[in-house]
């Protein structure tokens, strides 16, 4: 089962990058994959669901409760729920990131109050509706119905916001089965040392989530908080996912706002984009070699 699904998520990729040959928008061929592999993965969980992977207070939990099945309800309730938050905070930053950027360029910071960045994506665009509505008497009718919040809400491309929530489900699924995690230690086993590891989880974060990756990397090595290694890492995920352009936020809003192909993107940008990522990380190992 575990290779059908991920032959799913694969097949689903090439759909998506090919996408104008096969005249199939990538939001239907994200969401397909996202659903079916969380369909998959739940109605076999005896397969699929890692050993260990409930934790302690989540079986005493449902002991009290006197749960009847266990695994289902981990994998629903647990995993499967957390997720959709997570995506849902990513969904709700991307629609007020692409409405914004309909009306004016804005700059989120989260220093003030520690709420998550979607929140502050929220604000900026509430303090926008209000200023617009109050400015919006003065303008004639043809003037208002084409300025302001409301029209750049019409012009938000949804299919763009479908295709990434189907790309986050369709990746957390590969995450609630521990294959991602899987993957970074086979990285760790494979590859001659950390530096390349963490180079190597910045290119696979261009296509799947970077969060599962960093979160098994950092299982993976126990060294000082401020070792140097976990400034590359964290180069690594943050820029990574921009060597395509599904693998970031910006890139997908880009795609809708844009209507970038993706093939268009992976022969122009992606090699400029790897020639950057690259240039990066020498930039941050000849600092090391400087400063030490």
């Amino acid at each position: 089962m575990t290779y059908l699904i991920l032959a799913i998520f694969i097949l689903g990729y090439l759909a998506i990058a090919l996408e104008h040959t096969m005249k199939i928008n990538k939001a239907a061929s994200a969401l397909l994959i996202g659903v079916v592999c969380w369909a998959i993965y739940v109605v076999n969980l005896d397969q699929l669901l890692p050993s260990g992977a409930i934790p302690s207070w989540f079986l005493t939990e449902a002991a009290v409760q006197k749960v009847e099945n266990i695994h289902q309800t981990f994998a629903i309730e647990s995993q499967h729920l957390h997720l959709t938050g997570e995506i849902a905070s990513i969904l709700f930053f991307l629609m007020g990131a692409m409405t914004i950027v309909e009306l004016v360029d804005a700059h989120v910071f989260k220093a003030t109050t520690h709420l998550p960045p979607y929140m502050g994506m929220m604000l900026s665009l509430a303090v926008l509706w209000i200023v617009s509505e109050l400015v919006s008497h003065t303008m004639d009718e043809t003037t208002r119905s084409s300025t302001g919040v409301l029209a750049a809400l019409r012009r938000v491309d949804m299919s763009s916001i479908l295709f990434f929530l189907g790309i986050l489900l369709a990746v957390g699924s590969l995450g609630a089965m521990g294959i991602l995690e899987s993957a970074a230690r086979w990285l760790d086993e494979t590859l001659p040392n950390r530096e390349v590891v963490a180079v190597a989880i910045g290119l696979v974060s261009a296509v799947v989530d970077n969060v599962p990756l960093v979160a098994a990397g950092i299982e993976m090595y126990s060294m000082p908080i401020n070792d140097d290694f976990w400034m590359l890492l964290a180069y690594c995920a943050g820029t990574g996912g921009s060597c395509l352009i599904i693998g970031s936020a910006a890139g997908v809003a880009a795609m809708g706002l844009e209507h970038i192909d993706f093939v268009w993107y992976l022969k122009k940008v992606a090699p400029l984009a790897v020639a950057g990522y690259i240039a990066g990380v020498f930039v941050i190992l000849l600092q090391r070699l400087i400063l030490h």
